[in-house]
Order: C-alpha cells, then structure tokens, then sequence
C-alpha cells in the first residue's frame, strides 16, 4: 500500500493503535 511507502511499518502500526483507542473511547463515550 501507499502508507507503507510513505510511513515505516512502526510509525503506521503507532497510528493505528492510537486511532482505534480513540474509536473506542469515543464507541463507549456515545454509547
């Protein structure tokens, strides 16, 4: 993918791991 060229698979996977405690915060919050 494109992501991995622009990004090193560390930094993306720290990404991704933010993003989806974000979702989950936020899932429980408007829950």
């Amino acid at each position: 993918p494109v992501a991995q060229k622009l990004f090193p698979d560390e930094r993306c996977a720290r990404v991704l791991m933010a993003w989806f405690r974000h979702s989950l915060v936020t899932a429980q919050q408007v829950g």
